[in-house]
């Protein structure tokens, strides 16, 4: 039975983080990320968009996403689980031994931040091309991968998304 309950509180936190995605306006993807404790409070929410005063992504603030240029310095947008940690650290909260829930396995920039804070499970809904060496970054950390993905997602191939999931994007 706690199994149970255990999963449902799991699913419920994922789908508070896709409801984070949902309010980026990056063009490229929309990632969402929840950071709960291991009571089940959530200490830090993000999504990935611009930062402070600049214009939203959506409304042309990061040239770079409008280009669809992957991972150049000039992007002004911070990653969802980055914004859930700077949320955090904000209120003064504490990560270790917390749970991340991120609607895409992070970056390994992201991935090096979740290890430093003392995060110690990840759970995620989709995967990408090439997201190894993140993985790589966060095992090695000694971080637990939790893999949230139904079992039709999994038989999927490496993918960008899709039309209609919030980390859907084309490029």
């Amino acid at each position: 039975m706690a199994e149970t309950v255990n999963a449902i509180k799991d699913r419920l936190r994922m789908r508070a983080a896709h409801s984070m995605a949902l309010s980026s306006s990056c063009l490229r993807r929309k990632v969402g990320a929840i950071i709960v404790d291991p009571e089940g409070v959530t200490l830090g929410m993000g999504k990935n968009d611009t930062m402070g005063n600049f214009a939203r992504c959506g409304d042309g603030g990061c040239p770079e996403c409008a280009k669809a240029v992957v991972g150049s310095a000039s992007c002004l947008c911070v990653h969802a689980e980055q914004r859930a940690i700077g949320w955090a650290a904000e209120l003064g909260f504490a990560l270790r031994g917390a749970t991340m829930y991120v609607t895409l396995v992070p970056c390994p920039m992201c991935a090096k931040q979740i290890v430093a804070c003392g995060i110690k499970r990840v759970a995620f809904d989709g995967r990408y091309e090439g997201d190894g060496l993140a993985r790589g970054i966060l095992q090695a950390g000694g971080v637990v991968l939790w893999p949230m993905e139904t079992e039709a997602e999994k038989a999927l191939p490496a993918r960008r998304g899709w039309p209609g999931h919030p980390f859907y994007w084309e490029g």
